[in-house]
């Protein structure tokens, strides 16, 4: 179901540049609902997937910051990780590792792994796991040349890991 004008709203504010924290803010406080989903994607999702694009766009980096304060506001009005059988929360970081690569990458995997999100989450569509898929991703950034980009999508794949292993 496309998301509807409200959370259009929100994901306007979000994206802005700089994003529009008092606006979202404003947003969350007025019940918008941090679980609408449009096909597989959610509004945090969504955020994360356009604050890669930004980058790649505008050749400005994005403020990771920022990023990690949004996911923060969205988890603590109850964004569900867990949603569609696991599939929000592995969705959100399989977009984190093309939207960051820095520490707020691993600060926000911290943050979505610490509610709930399954580092083991099965992809049905193409039969593959979140941790190959984030290992996949380190191996093709090395082999390009991308190795700062390579190194942090690495240090997520660690970080997955051991929360499969807990």
């Amino acid at each position: 179901m496309p998301f509807k004008e409200k959370e259009q709203q929100l994901l306007q504010c979000c994206l802005a540049c700089p994003p529009d924290m008092d606006g979202i803010c404003r947003m969350l406080a007025e019940e918008v609902n941090v679980n609408a989903c449009d096909g597989d994607d959610t509004l945090l999702s969504e955020v994360i997937a356009g604050f890669g694009r930004h980058e790649q766009t505008t050749g400005q980096p994005c403020n990771g910051k920022a990023l990690a304060d949004i996911v923060r506001l969205f988890l603590q009005r109850g964004f569900d990780v867990r949603g569609q059988n696991g599939r929000t929360g592995a969705v959100c970081l399989v977009m984190l590792m093309f939207a960051l690569y820095d520490d707020a990458m691993l600060s926000i995997a911290d943050m979505l792994l610490e509610a709930g999100a399954d580092p083991c989450y099965l992809f049905e569509d193409d039969g593959e796991t979140l941790l190959e898929a984030v290992r996949f991703e380190a191996v093709f950034l090395m082999g390009e040349g991308f190795e700062q980009e390579a190194g942090y999508v690495e240090r997520l794949y660690e970080k997955l890991k051991a929360a499969a292993e807990t």
